[in-house]
């Protein structure tokens, strides 16, 4: 399933895309190149946000493509997003809009007046029951706007506003389709570790069934060890990275600890999943920093028993040769190249 780009500003894509994700510590940009029908991710950047200069960050992110003609962002959190998987009548687009004016209230928990929604078909069941799949997206305009505006402050149009979920899918889909076509009809989860959130989706039969934000992220997870263990936080991310620290018993039950919090959201989500469905969660698909974590991958598997994988989409199709890597390495790019890849 690939997914139509939600919240556009601009129809229309030019030959290459620029996909910028905003951090809390950092902006990382990803540029896209289509050449007919194939793409190529070419180059990709990271700018650290200093002293809250989030404006200035991305300024510098945008000026290191002066050939882009438009930017695709992103926006995230539960207060402010809001993505539902619901069951409708068999209609067109148009008469779904024209629907959803009235049936929007039912799964959105703000006035629609302060909200911009936007809708995609995901799939038509059989026809005796003459019923389909619908992804309904809202998100408080005033979250949307700040980011335009932030965009024209740093001198460039927007061409769609994404959410988080949605672009780590697409990036996936894009980077890893030989995997996705392994899964075939099976359940399996997408989690992408951000900063301060991470992302989850919960795809089955290719198809996207699931869709949340989940509290965990590096940076919460970095606290928590260096609450514990008593480490200050440079020390923190050495050590993760190095794995040099996982032998020591205050850090290795620190990590414990970080990693035991965010399988139990993983596990809520996956009961709560599986409780409105057949199906089960067969396995877990990886990416962002905590993804290169010595030790991470095989507590999460410990704790929730199911096979966990990573994968990169700078390092992995549509990536080109000549691939331009960032400095400080290619993690934590699924976002921005979900982005990058919305034509």
């Amino acid at each position: 399933m690939k997914m139509a780009g939600l919240f556009n500003i601009l129809k229309g894509g030019p030959r290459c895309s620029l996909g910028i994700d905003i951090g809390t510590s950092e902006i990382k940009a990803v540029k896209a190149v289509f050449n007919g029908s194939s793409t190529g991710l070419c180059r990709a950047i990271r700018e650290s946000i200093v002293d809250g200069g989030v404006q200035e960050a991305l300024s510098r992110a945008v000026s290191a493509f002066p050939e882009a003609r438009g930017v695709n962002l992103s926006i995230a959190g539960s207060s402010s997003v809001v993505m539902r998987y619901i069951t409708m009548p068999r209609m067109d687009r148009k008469e779904l809009f024209q629907a959803l004016k009235f049936e929007a209230t039912k799964y959105v928990p703000f006035p629609q007046e302060e909200v911009y929604f936007d809708a995609h078909i995901i799939s038509s069941q059989s026809e005796a029951d003459n019923k389909m799949q619908v992804l309904l997206a809202a998100a408080r305009k005033e979250l949307v706007n700040q980011r335009i505006e932030m965009a024209e402050q740093a001198g460039i149009k927007v061409n769609c506003i994404d959410i988080d979920c949605l672009a780590v899918f697409n990036a996936f889909n894009a980077a890893c389709p030989d995997t996705m076509q392994a899964y075939g009809k099976k359940t399996f989860a997408l989690v992408n570790i951000g900063d301060r959130n991470s992302n989850l989706d919960i795809v089955d039969g290719g198809n996207l069934k699931l869709s949340r934000d989940l509290h965990q992220g590096v940076i919460k997870m970095m606290e928590r060890i260096s609450l514990v263990s008593s480490l200050d936080q440079a020390s923190v991310a050495g050590g993760l990275a190095a794995g040099s620290q996982l032998k020591q018993e205050d850090f290795g039950r620190a990590f414990g600890q970080a990693v035991s919090e965010l399988a139990m959201e993983l596990r809520v989500s996956f009961d709560y999943y599986e409780s409105q469905s057949s199906a089960a969660v067969s396995g877990i698909q990886l990416s962002g920093e905590a993804a290169g974590w010595q030790g991470f991958i095989e507590q999460l598997f410990e704790l929730l028993g199911l096979p966990v994988e990573s994968w990169d989409p700078l390092r992995q199709p549509p990536s080109t040769p000549d691939l331009i890597l960032p400095a400080g390495g290619s993690s934590g790019f699924a976002v921005a190249a979900g982005l990058a890849l919305r034509k």
